[in-house]
């Protein structure tokens, strides 16, 4: 019985973490390397963020991995050419902080941002966050320095 529970969850809640980081290039990086060493991954939603107008906030950081930064930047600029350029650091040519409002909201018309951080050479951090709270909020939040 709880087995058929445990299922019977598992596919209802498949339909949400699907539907999460529709159509978002860097959505690769988080399934690529999510259960590999040296990453950490953090998923909030629900309750845990909705007091911060959030439905989703989603993280991975990896450490010490020339291949996985290459292929971050690389879905980065995907991202990059359907979003709005909030803040964008570079460095000898790379990116190496972003942060970007996708133009493409979710299907409930919530906003979805991305943020990118180079920590420490090949060390790295990508946020995704949907919700109704607009940019101003989420720096806030997140205690991001947009100015110039």
């Amino acid at each position: 019985m709880l087995y058929k529970t445990f299922l019977m969850g598992l596919f209802l809640l498949s339909p949400t973490l699907l539907a999460a980081q529709d159509g978002l290039s860097v959505k690769t990086v988080f399934d690529l390397y999510a259960k590999r060493e040296r990453v950490t991954t953090v998923e909030l939603r629900g309750n845990m963020v909705a007091s911060y107008d959030m439905s989703l906030y989603r993280s991975i950081t990896i450490e010490e991995n020339s291949s996985a930064l290459n292929t971050a930047r690389l879905h980065l600029m995907n991202d990059k050419n359907r979003s709005d350029v909030i803040r964008e650091v570079m460095k000898d040519g790379k990116v190496t902080s972003a942060f970007y409002q996708l133009k493409q909201k979710t299907r409930d018309g919530q906003n979805r941002y991305i943020l990118f951080k180079e920590m420490a050479p090949n060390t790295f951090a990508i946020v995704y966050v949907e919700g109704k709270l607009n940019t101003e909020a989420l720096t806030k939040f997140l205690k991001v320095d947009t100015s110039f």
